[in-house]
């Protein structure tokens, strides 16, 4: 799956690439920065790659200097990591890599390369670390033992697409050890959020020895403890910390003060902010904004010797567009700032070699020669799937594939996704309209964040004495239908006429 031939690297070249992001990034004591990603195909699918690029003087990154792929299969969630040995690990989740004892459904592999400053890099054999996709970066206790956050998706995050779909019994957020610096790794344990998305799961060491987990979660962070080392975990609470449902970042600094980098005063995923706590989480009064500019997202960060940290970011990936010209409207770009803690007790940028905004990749135009804008198979395999369900339970199953949950799928294009639920049993191709209904899910829908349960509760409020249905507020809303029945019956666990019961008894 490595590849490191220059003739053959070619083909991941930046004008080869028709979008990219998910990036981490590394810094070695002489400072040779690295930074990973992944892109391939024109979305998050089979067909992805990961590409690994680096800098000595922190402009020029160049093309690619390492690359992972699979024929037929997808590599992706990359994380790059220096060991306390000073090694440069190059994780990857593989998918498919399915195990019939189990019902895995991902791998985890690795790399490593024992001097990653020098001139010519040498890389370990493949290491498989385990079952399912390991994100973002492990954490060395202090009894010397590494945790590795890996997240098993299973049915309850992959349930609409047969692509994604396992038969593992056990899912949620876990961590495998090792205890003779990843030469073997053992799975501990793990838990499962009430509200749990895809985990992306960071781990951090109290004074005391306690573990704290925080997850991704749809509300934005979830968060768990943990008092065996990680053998068993408390049941997941909201953290608190709000965030679009996406990927944030947490670490525990040579100060002793905890990194947390979240998007804060967010209306989705903007406003990307480093933030310090000194009581180990419980508040973060510091705060310094890197980049308030839509569709930011998905930080890793990295502390160096000099007590300089590295964050690293992605911003408008590119991905799942409908044509070049669309495409060409992103910024396509992987980013990073440099700053020190002494800039975000500010607020602001202090130290004269701090920078903001750094580009490490920007894509322009797109010269590979296969552009595969529709996804005929993957979409036909989806409908393959959808339709062997009655009709009645479409909408509960169908979406949850509103892609982020982040989606308001308003006006003319929820007009549009209830006419086809409510013809879907009695079209002339019922085949070709659920084929069209997923094709507007997919591509259609606008990145906004939507409050379900405050917008219904208003409505109710203001019709305490007329009976209403989740159809009936949402006509009010200019919502779609089947849109705000499913996201507020996911959210509440009771319907909407429940709930103006319940208003009504209250108000009384």
């Amino acid at each position: 799956m490595l590849i490191t031939d220059k003739e053959q690297l070619k083909q991941y070249d930046a004008d080869h690439r028709i979008w990219q992001g998910i990036p981490g990034i590394e810094v070695t004591p002489k400072g040779r920065i690295f930074s990973a990603f992944y892109s391939g195909d024109v979305t998050e699918a089979i067909g992805n790659y990961v590409v690994l690029l680096k800098s000595d003087d922190g402009v020029n990154f160049g093309e690619p200097i390492a690359a992972v792929y699979k024929e037929n299969a997808r590599c992706f969630d990359e994380c790059i990591w220096i060991d306390p040995l000073g090694r440069l690990w190059l994780f990857w989740a593989v998918y498919p890599d399915f195990d019939s004892k189990t019902g895995d459904n991902y791998g985890t592999y690795a790399v490593y390369c024992e001097d990653p400053d020098a001139d010519a890099l040498i890389w370990s054999e493949e290491i498989f670390v385990g079952y399912d996709i390991m994100l973002n970066k492990p954490t060395v206790l202090s009894t010397g033992e590494w945790l590795l956050p890996i997240s098993v998706w299973g049915e309850r995050v992959w349930t609409w697409m047969p692509e994604r779909r396992t038969t593992q019994k056990e899912l949620g957020a876990f961590v495998y050890r090792t205890s003779n610096q990843g030469k073997t790794f053992e799975k501990l344990g793990g838990m499962v959020h009430p509200d749990h998305a895809y985990d992306e799961h960071m781990i951090v060491e109290k004074e005391d020895g306690t573990l704290v987990m925080y997850t991704r979660i749809m509300q934005g962070v979830g968060l768990s403890y943990s008092y065996d080392r990680g053998k068993t975990w408390t049941e997941g609470v909201d953290a608190g910390l709000g965030g679009p449902n996406s990927r944030f970042f947490v670490r525990k600094l040579k100060s002793g003060r905890w990194l947390l980098v979240n998007h804060y005063e967010y209306t989705g995923r903007d406003h990307l902010t480093a933030m310090l706590s000194e009581d180990e989480g419980k508040t973060w009064p510091y705060k310094l904004l890197l980049d308030e500019r839509d569709n930011v997202s998905y930080p890793d960060a990295v502390e160096v010797e000099d007590g300089f940290l590295y964050i690293t970011y992605d911003r408008e990936r590119g991905c799942g567009r409908k044509s070049l010209e669309e495409m060409y409207s992103d910024a396509r770009e992987v980013l990073y700032a440099k700053i020190c803690e002494e800039d975000i007790i500010a607020g602001e940028v202090v130290n004269p070699e701090s920078k903001m905004r750094q580009v490490i990749s920007a894509l322009g135009e797109y010269k590979g020669t296969d552009t595969p804008f529709t996804h005929p198979i993957r979409q036909n395999e989806l409908v393959d799937y959808f339709i062997q369900f009655p009709t009645e339970e479409l909408p509960q199953r169908i979406l949850p594939w509103d892609r982020g949950w982040a989606r308001v799928i308003d006006g003319e294009v929820g007009k549009r996704l209830d006419a086809y639920f409510d013809i879907i049993d009695i079209a002339d191709d019922k085949y070709e309209t659920l084929h069209q209904l997923l094709t507007l899910i997919d591509y259609e829908t606008r990145h906004e964040e939507y409050s379900v349960t405050e917008s219904v509760r208003n409505v109710l409020l203001a019709n305490l004495d007329t009976d209403m249905t989740a159809f009936t507020v949402a006509d009010k809303l200019g919502v779609s239908r089947y849109w705000l029945k499913y996201r507020f019956e996911n959210a509440t666990k009771i319907s909407v006429e429940e709930y103006q019961k319940t208003l009504r008894s209250l108000v009384k």
